[in-house]
Parts: structure tokens; sequence; C-alpha cells
């Protein structure tokens, strides 16, 4: 959960900068407030995609605190 839609869609984008496609789930399917970034993990990503992608959105939600 990452709070606002807007900052879901600012998160996603740079995300997108970053080589790591997530899609938002932003209001009205969720409340505002309440909105989430969502990943689709498949059995052909490889160990180093889903790391690059959790260490991604750790650094971009640190930065963005």
């Amino acid at each position: 959960m990452v709070g606002t839609s807007e900052r879901a869609l600012t998160l996603v984008e740079r995300m997108k900068a970053e080589g790591v496609l997530v899609h938002p789930v932003i209001a009205p399917a969720v409340g505002e407030g309440a909105a989430r970034l969502r990943f689709f993990v498949t059995a052909s990503h490889t160990e180093r995609q889903i790391e690059k992608a959790v260490s991604t959105v750790d650094s971009l939600l640190r930065s963005s605190a």
C-alpha cells in the first residue's frame, strides 16, 4: 500500500523508467488513500528480476516518503 492514487501513479512511472513493470490499484477500485502496487510474478521471472523489483520499489518508497 502506497497511499494516494497520485503517489501510486508516480511510483508506477518511476518503476517503469527503471525497467520494472508494475500496475497501480487506485480509486475507485480501492478507497482513496489505500492505493497499492500490483506485481505479477510468474515462474519465468528470475531471482535477479525479483530482487531488482524489490530493491527498486524499496528505494523509491524510501526516497518519496
